[in-house]
């Protein structure tokens, strides 16, 4: 045992003095005085003894909403482990109550109400009716928190398993539809049930709307004219399909109750102002679906074989690989508008997405993104892993060993690509340059009187994954450019994304490469790598 902590076991002494300890604790608190892991310790050691005393010197130190509920973690789970009344009461106290957010008061439930699930179940049913927006933030706190401790002490994961339960249950009372959520391609419970508190909120049999993004089905088939060629692609009947495939983006967007031809006299008045709002969400929604109703010009509905992206873009899971598809059509042909994109082609008997036939070159080209992490959605904190263990180097050397490889063999003067959309919590610029071109590492000289700090390029990953002369088709050999892309930051203008090309072998002309970054709008971030002779 350290100093510090001989000396708060001093301080604790005994239970009998337990009364007055928390009573000083308290007096320090309303005086300032806030050492949360001093705190934390008293009120833990003596919650069996005075546990509402203890939970007023917790009620006490929160209103300033500056602690983290991971910071009270002992302290809380004493008082709902000595007295599960307790726990109830506080939220009784504190839902509505105006010295707290619901946000900042829903992360404590986990915590309160750690051993005693069925009082919880209880309350979330009570709040879905009195406080429909305290209930939201309760099941995102509570399925974040049972994420989190798969790597701590606690099992919880017959928890997160009865909440999604309870999710399950009211939504068919309520009548709405979980289908597409519960059969939802993870095996992860807590993942669905993040999906099934979006069919909450976003349906309209639900009473829950507090982040104002509903979805409307009516407003939905007025909305569709403004966007005819989007409208055309999607078919007939899309407005039903739409309906049965659960809460998504497309939906959502869909949805705006500002008309699109008010759109630009709108976002002038909003004089570039970012704030959170419904009227923010709406604008965004809007110009989205203008960027969509633009990419749809670059389809031809009588030549294009557009039966999988159709049915990507009205799927829920699938919606993302559609979005891609679509945004690298639109990307090929606007500036390849002077040369033949195919779509869905089909070479080698496999069916790349695209083939680009360009003064004699014919390229190859495969579009795969990385899918928002479950610690992203559950959890909103995240850290993509980098290196070999980067979503970049699966995502690539997946798609080059399922579809790149056999074409690659069977034409092998062809050229052959890869484009990876980001995604936020799981590829960026930097991860793909690691990916492709190595790390960057800072080194400082060995002059102690004049040091100088200079960059030196590390291997790149994808050297681990080349293996050029081998047969055993694991590698990225048959790999001639990898590109990525983004949404720009600014979605209310061109240029709408903006991305990075790399050429693996030297078989890529340098005006194909250049015209490559031209499509991606990727500037400078043009690179041959050193897979490439003389780069």
């Amino acid at each position: 045992m350290n100093t510090e902590d001989k000396r708060l076991y001093q301080l604790l002494g005994s239970q009998e003095n337990c009364k007055q300890q928390l009573q000083t604790t308290l007096d320090a608190i309303k005086a300032g005085n806030r050492d949360i892991r001093e705190i934390d310790m008293i009120v833990a050691e003596c919650a069996d003894v005075e546990p509402k005393l203890a939970l007023d010197v917790i009620k006490t130190l929160v209103q300033a909403e500056e602690i983290l509920d991971s910071d009270l973690e002992r302290s809380l789970q004493a008082i709902g482990e000595t007295d599960p009344d307790l726990a109830t009461e506080f939220f009784e106290e504190s839902v509505d109550n105006p010295n707290y957010t619901q946000e900042y008061i829903a992360t404590y439930l986990p915590h309160l109400f750690v051993n005693n699930i069925e009082e919880l179940c209880t309350q979330l049913k009570q709040w879905y009716e009195s406080s429909p927006m305290f209930f939201e933030r309760a099941v995102e706190s509570l399925l974040g928190a049972y994420h989190e401790a798969r790597t701590g002490s606690k099992d919880l994961e017959n928890y997160g398993e009865t909440i999604v339960g309870l999710l399950t249950d009211i939504a068919e009372i309520e009548g709405i539809d979980t289908s597409s959520a519960l059969n939802a391609d993870t095996d992860d419970t807590l993942v669905k049930g993040s999906l099934i508190l979006d069919d909450f909120r976003h349906q309209p049999a639900s009473n829950l709307d507090s982040y104002g993004i509903g979805v409307d089905y009516d407003t939905i088939a007025e909305n569709a004219t403004a966007y005819p060629r989007l409208g055309t692609l999607l078919g007939s009947d899309w407005v039903e399909s739409l309906e049965s495939a659960g809460s998504y983006d497309l939906p959502r967007f869909l949805s705006h109750e500002i008309d699109r031809s008010d759109f630009r006299a709108v976002l002038r008045q909003r004089n570039n102002e970012r704030d959170w709002s419904q009227e923010e969400f709406e604008l965004i929604s809007i110009a989205k679906l203008v960027y969509l109703d633009h990419c749809c010009e670059t389809i031809d509905l009588n030549q294009d074989s557009i039966g999988s992206l159709r049915q990507m873009l009205l799927d829920r899971e699938k919606y993302g690989d559609g979005l891609a598809e679509l945004d690298v059509c639109n990307a090929l042909r606007r500036e390849f508008v002077d040369h033949t994109v195919t779509m869905e082609p089909t070479v080698a008997g496999k069916d790349p997405d695209f083939g680009l036939l360009v003064d004699g070159e014919q390229i190859w080209v495969e579009v795969t993104r990385a899918r928002e992490t479950n610690e992203k959605r559950l959890v909103g904190v995240f850290s993509a892993p980098s290196g070999e263990r980067s979503y970049v180097r699966k995502k690539v050397t997946d798609k080059t060993r399922d579809q790149i490889s056999a074409i690659k063999q069977a034409n092998p003067d062809d050229l052959t690509m890869v484009v990876l959309k980001n995604e936020f919590s799981a590829v960026d610029d930097n991860l793909v340059r690691e990916y492709a071109l190595g790390p960057t590492r800072f080194m400082v000289s060995s002059d102690l009187d004049d040091p100088e700090v200079y960059a030196v390029s590390g291997e790149p990953v994808a050297r681990k994954d080349n293996h050029v002369g081998s047969t055993d088709d694991e590698g990225i050999e048959h790999l001639d450019i990898l590109a990525n892309f983004d949404y720009t930051t600014n979605f209310y203008s061109k240029p709408f994304i903006s991305g990075q090309v790399f050429a693996f072998s030297d078989s890529v002309p340098n005006l194909l490469l250049d015209r490559l970054g031209e499509a991606f709008n990727a500037g400078s971030h043009v690179y041959k790598t050193p897979f490439v002779t003389g780069s």
